[in-house]
């Protein structure tokens, strides 16, 4: 095999193992998240918010946003009130 076809071969494993690993619904991305931040600040961490819904699981929150992982059953949702962060919880993690 040539030399671009070892690095091509490499760069191809190298993205595979990426896209299986890079998964931002971590516990130490969850203990990221604290009370006061904003939706920038925690996409920031977590990544495009995924989905948005009314705030009956957060009293506290007007909004929440949940990130849910398409291959596990794991999910970080995050409260949001006037624009920041009143709450949050986790499954999976």
């Amino acid at each position: 095999m040539s030399s671009r076809g070892i690095l091509t071969a490499l760069a191809v494993l190298g993205l595979l193992v990426c896209m299986a690993g890079c998964n931002n619904l971590t516990r130490k991305n969850f203990d990221k998240i604290h009370d006061g931040m904003t939706l920038s600040q925690v996409e920031k961490i977590l990544g495009k918010e995924e989905s948005g819904g009314p705030a009956s699981t957060m009293p506290e929150a007007t909004e929440v946003l949940t990130w849910q992982d398409k291959k596990a059953p794991r999910s970080i949702a995050v409260g949001f009130k006037d624009g920041r962060v009143v709450g949050k919880s986790a499954t999976g993690l």
